[in-house]
């Protein structure tokens, strides 16, 4: 869990003893802290967008780590979620083309179906279900 506006990363005790789950679940919450997130509340696509590039943002700070970690010899640590060849695929369009932004979103469209290790629901029905609740639509 990450508390950007606290400037405090937390990490689940289960991951004691498991060295590369532990940098992968890092390196994916350093990416949170250090994405400047604005959420958009404009709507709900917009809201989904908006988190869904934080989580773009997250993961490709993680494959950064990973592949730093690799380069150096070190263990492979990951890449958090299921869909890790299309974030890979997302990361090395960025490294040829240097646009964060459509890395973020690309990212970000697939994350969207990744299961919440919380819920059990898809990030997008996790965050679209808080936006529905918080911002109920007048009918």
């Amino acid at each position: 869990m990450n508390r950007s506006f606290e400037k405090i990363i937390t990490l689940d005790g289960n991951l004691k003893g498991r060295p590369a789950l532990y940098a992968q679940t890092l390196s994916h919450e350093v990416g949170h802290a250090a994405y400047p997130y604005q959420e958009d509340f404009s709507s709900k696509a917009a809201y989904l967008r908006s988190t869904m590039a934080d989580e773009g943002a997250a993961t490709m700070t993680n494959i950064r780590a990973q592949r730093e970690i690799l380069a150096n010899g070190g263990p492979d640590i990951g890449v958090a979620g299921k869909n890790s060849a299309s974030y890979n695929a997302a990361y090395d369009q960025f490294l040829k083309d240097g646009n964060a932004v459509g890395c973020r979103d690309a990212i970000g469209s697939a994350f969207g179906n990744e299961i919440t290790s919380s819920t059990g629901q898809t990030y997008n029905d996790y965050y679209g279900g808080w936006y529905d609740k918080t911002f109920p639509s007048k009918k």
